[in-house]
């Protein structure tokens, strides 16, 4: 009788509590470090089929920068008396366009490696974008006498510039313009033109792009600038739409889908 009463204490209840824990907790944490296993080989797996393909594309642009020279007035304290100094520094006007009308033509491939898959895609960007002087630039401390409208550049951006196509054309109010890697300052990626835009003085100026990109997973347009409308097709059926703006309109069929973007200032 002492023995039995002795068996059923709260430290040995516990301890078998405790046992029976840990028993059960062993198959479930294999359970889980095979899931981590093969997630972690499935992200390997994905990297390894994509390398070289580009990643997650991103497009923005175009981007019309117009350097100018902007006079600062300095006062300082020297020995006891106010000193003002005038010096001129150079800036760059940013105008994004006031409208811009883009379609995109997205090409999906699965590929696969083992038991794990990935899918890259080609797509294309064709459109055009229009650019116009603010009526008050003066509010934002620009003079428009200093700007230097011969030494402007267009830029355009891409996240992933590894998945830019050959040759991708511009033009600007109709006439070719020579294009360079990188988007225009010596940094960022993407590629950029230098153009003369003195005729933009009394009008309006409009950019005509057309290229190929590369890329995986997801492609996205940067909404910058004014009336913005981006039209995406594709033969893949299984789209996903996020991120900070949905579709005005999508159609979504076993054969691909149509996604219509329009998005405001």
């Amino acid at each position: 009788m002492y023995a039995s009463d002795e068996q059923k204490t709260p430290g040995r209840k516990l301890l078998l509590a405790i046992f029976v824990g840990v028993a059960l907790a062993i198959p479930i944490f294999m359970v889980w470090a095979l899931v981590y296993d093969r997630q972690i080989r499935s992200d390997e797996a994905r990297a390894s089929i994509t390398e070289g393909w580009g990643g997650p594309q991103v497009m923005s642009g175009p981007v019309l920068v117009i350097p100018y020279k902007a006079t600062i007035t300095e006062t300082s304290d020297s020995g006891g008396k106010q000193v003002t100094r005038t010096r001129s520094l150079d800036k760059e006007l940013a105008l994004d366009p006031e409208a811009v009308d883009i379609a995109s033509k997205v090409k999906p491939e699965l590929r696969k490696r083992s038991i794990y898959q990935a899918v890259v895609y080609d797509a294309s960007a064709q459109g055009s974008a229009r650019f116009a002087f603010p009526p008050d630039l003066a509010r934002y401390g620009v003079d428009p006498a200093k700007l230097e409208l011969n030494r402007a550049e267009l830029r355009f951006g891409l996240s992933d510039p590894r998945g830019l196509g050959a040759n991708p054309s511009v033009r600007v109010d109709g006439r070719p313009v020579r294009l360079q890697p990188g988007s225009g300052g010596g940094h960022g990626s993407g590629f950029f033109a230098f153009v003369d835009v003195s005729a933009m003085r009394g009008k309006s100026l409009v950019v005509e792009f057309d290229y190929e990109l590369r890329g995986n997973s997801s492609l996205a347009v940067e909404p910058s600038g004014g009336d913005i409308h981006w039209n995406v097709t594709s033969s893949w059926p299984h789209p996903s739409f996020g991120r900070g703006f949905l579709p005005r309109s999508r159609v979504v069929r076993s054969k691909g889908f149509d996604a219509d973007y329009r998005i405001g200032n």
